[in-house]
């Protein structure tokens, strides 16, 4: 009985004798806004008649990166920890990887690895996780990544609204030092 525009598939479903519920299909897509259409003269399971036509709008948040290695907290990387990525809605590897760069600060380009981390308790799909290929980014370096605007949800066609850049430098060798006399 509802339209949604664009066009969304699914089913209602009453789910008491005067609430029914709209079931999509698949998740809506991130960066999105609908329009929903309710038509007056509805009858409800209990008997009841709608008397008046309802419209609404239905906006899904923006397609976006929440956090790097939580980058509030610390400004520089250990050098055999992985690079981490959080967003706010699933990403695919094969995505991320084909709109992700790495490179040094004189700008050669990084051999790198990349996965998706599983837990105990269930697969986290919107942490992608970068580490170079020998397991260590060295001590005392900097690096610079670039995450392209294109870069989409696994749901979604909107990209991220801006292109994200940024560097971190690993830690120095000796971290500590208090020498003994």
């Amino acid at each position: 009985p509802i339209e949604i525009i664009p066009n969304i598939l699914g089913k209602c479903v009453w789910i008491t004798t005067s609430t029914f519920q709209f079931r999509p299909e698949t998740l809506f897509p991130t960066g999105g806004k609908y329009e929903v259409k309710i038509p007056a003269w509805i009858s409800t399971l209990s008997g009841d008649v709608t008397k008046n036509a309802k419209t609404f709008e239905i906006i899904t948040p923006e397609f976006q990166l929440l956090s790097v290695n939580d980058t509030s907290v610390q400004d520089t990387l250990q050098k055999d920890m992985p690079l981490q990525f959080v967003f706010n809605d699933e990403v695919s590897l094969e995505t991320f990887q084909k709109y992700f760069s790495l490179s040094n600060i004189s700008n050669e380009k990084l051999q790198f690895s990349y996965y998706q981390a599983e837990d105990a308790l269930k697969k986290s799909t919107n942490t992608i996780t970068v580490f170079p290929k020998s397991w260590d980014w060295g001590y005392s370096k900097t690096y610079q990544y670039t995450l392209s605007k294109n870069l989409t949800s696994s749901r979604g066609n909107v990209g991220m609204k801006t292109d994200v850049k940024g560097s971190f430098t690993t830690n120095d060798f000796l971290v500590w030092y208090y020498p003994f006399v």
